[in-house]
């Protein structure tokens, strides 16, 4: 997977979690996600 800076990606057995890390603008969607 990319490397990216606003979007954490994290794998749990059979389950990925995905957390958008924009705390700064409330960890609102940009057009580049």
């Amino acid at each position: 997977m990319p490397d990216y800076q606003q979007i954490l990606y994290e794998k749990r057995g059979r389950v990925a979690l995905v957390t958008l890390n924009r705390p700064e603008k409330l960890n609102a969607w940009t057009g580049l996600m």
